[in-house]
């Protein structure tokens, strides 16, 4: 991600997140799940989606911190990570132009592997290392109250990890813009609200 291979880092990005919310579903019943998933025999995926591993991690979430009313869109945001990931790893066209920023790189041509370090790509290396990270913390919480008596630095982590996400200002990638076809209006309508506040 560094050295600007941003689609290659993407992938990694992508398959690290997919771990980690494969674990947190794992972690609800540790037993239960655990068993499904060693004896699942779908050759091409895990025993759950990741759409319903994302509601039920939400749900158990909620239970767990006793919280009564989940944001309507709630789910739709912690799943529209792991679209926008995929679309990385899949080599969507127009995600790989965009990341290739041809407007912004001496090599016109968007389909070649290369680094592409720009400044203009750096709020975008940040927000794919967030996502990963902040998962990532979330599985080692949900691992440790889970086997561990003592996480509470772990909780405290928490908190000021959520700090300093709130405190960073990050221009949204343009890549998550989308339509009322693909996301239905009253999503988009939620999220071009979202946009209007947005620190740049």
């Amino acid at each position: 991600m560094d050295k600007g291979y941003i689609e290659s880092a993407g992938s990694i990005a992508t398959a690290c997140w997919e771990r980690t919310i494969t674990l947190r579903k794992i972690l609800i019943d540790p037993i239960v799940n655990s068993q499904t998933h060693t004896d699942h025999q779908e050759l091409k995926r895990t025993p759950w989606t990741v759409k319903s591993m994302v509601s039920d991690i939400l749900k158990h979430e909620h239970k767990i911190n006793d919280i009564p009313n989940q944001h309507p869109f709630e789910e739709k945001n912690f799943y529209m990570q792991y679209t926008f990931l995929s679309n990385i790893k899949h080599g969507n066209p127009f995600t790989i132009s965009y990341l290739n920023r041809p407007g912004y790189s001496f090599n016109e041509e968007l389909f070649k592997f290369k680094s592409n370090d720009s400044f203009e790509d750096k709020d975008l290396k940040i927000y794919i290392k967030m996502l990963v990270i902040d998962n990532a913390l979330d599985a080692l919480i949900d691992y440790s109250r889970e086997f561990r008596t003592k996480y509470d630095f772990l909780l405290d982590l928490r908190q000021q990890f959520n700090h300093l996400i709130s405190s960073i200002e990050l221009q949204a990638p343009t890549i998550m813009l989308t339509t009322p076809e693909e996301v239905t209006q009253e999503y988009l309508d939620y999220l071009t609200e979202l946009d209007k506040h947005r620190r740049f």
